[in-house]
């Protein structure tokens, strides 16, 4: 799961932080009836996707469900780079 965002060229990525998310399970913060984990701490969410956005959304403050972003930016295309025959 991640979080996408556009600005212009530019294409921010944010995947879930797995870690974060299965310390919140542990600790009682995500609701019981919506998670599992296995013996190998492999965590399965359950929880509608309305849900899960809603949830999120309330624990975005500090350090949240979502790891460091990524950017990545369009290089404008220049005209030799371009192939003729495409």
């Amino acid at each position: 799961m991640a979080r996408l965002r556009r600005d212009g060229q530019a294409l921010t990525l944010e995947m879930l932080d797995y870690d974060w998310m299965r310390r919140s399970a542990r600790r009682g913060a995500l609701p019981r009836r919506h998670w599992a984990l296995d013996e190998r701490e492999t965590l399965l969410l359950t929880m509608p996707t309305a849900d899960l956005r809603a949830w999120l959304a309330r624990h975005l403050e500090g350090e949240g469900p979502f790891a460091p972003p990524v950017r990545f930016e369009r290089k404008a295309e220049r005209a030799l780079d371009r192939d003729p025959s495409a």
